[in-house]
């Protein structure tokens, strides 16, 4: 009968402690603070009741904007 080779060890996994936040084994993400976004075209304000609004995508045609019953102001 020929002799059976030895298996050769695999290397162990390195596995992260636990941590209050994050269990054990899992990567850590990074969490980054959300930007506010400038808006891309005019503001208009209402002047009865004080909304605003912010346009971000502008068409080919022309916003009249009502609130109130009246059109919106431009800021």
């Amino acid at each position: 009968m020929p002799a059976r080779k030895a298996k050769k060890a695999k290397p162990k996994k390195k596995v992260k402690k636990a941590t209050k936040n994050r269990p054990a084994g899992k990567a850590a993400r990074k969490v980054t603070a959300a930007k506010p976004r400038k808006p891309a075209g005019p503001e208009y304000s209402c002047i009865l009741c004080g909304v605003e609004v912010a346009v971000t995508k502008s068409g080919l045609g022309i916003s009249r904007l009502l609130c109130c019953g009246q059109p919106m102001s431009r800021k």
